[in-house]
């Protein structure tokens, strides 16, 4: 079975400003990538106001490459996340929140 990857660009966070796509938490704050949904200090912007300029978001910026895209992406890595997957599916599955 194929491994799960990074599809190439990321509609959400590899085009700046929500070209494609936007990461929305529930208080309408916009972050760049899944990763940082709700952590204050990556917001880059509101749905009710857009964006914050370019220059304030370059640092804050992040995307999937950088969680998933690297070269130092390990064996050790990739055991370790398939480890915390299958915990994870195992309490859906406990608490009955998982359907076969």
């Amino acid at each position: 079975m194929p491994r799960p990857r990074v599809r190439r660009p990321c509609k959400a966070c590899s085009y700046r400003d929500g070209k494609y796509g936007a990461v929305v938490n529930p208080d309408g704050a916009l972050y760049s990538s899944w990763t940082t949904a709700g952590r204050p200090e990556w917001r880059v912007g509101t749905a009710r106001d857009g964006y914050l300029p370019r220059e304030r978001t370059d640092d804050r910026w992040f995307t999937c490459e950088d969680t998933y895209g690297r070269a130092d992406d390990t064996r050790a890595a990739a055991g370790f996340r398939d480890r915390v997957d299958a915990a994870h599916l195992d309490h859906l599955r406990a608490t009955d929140r998982l359907r076969a």
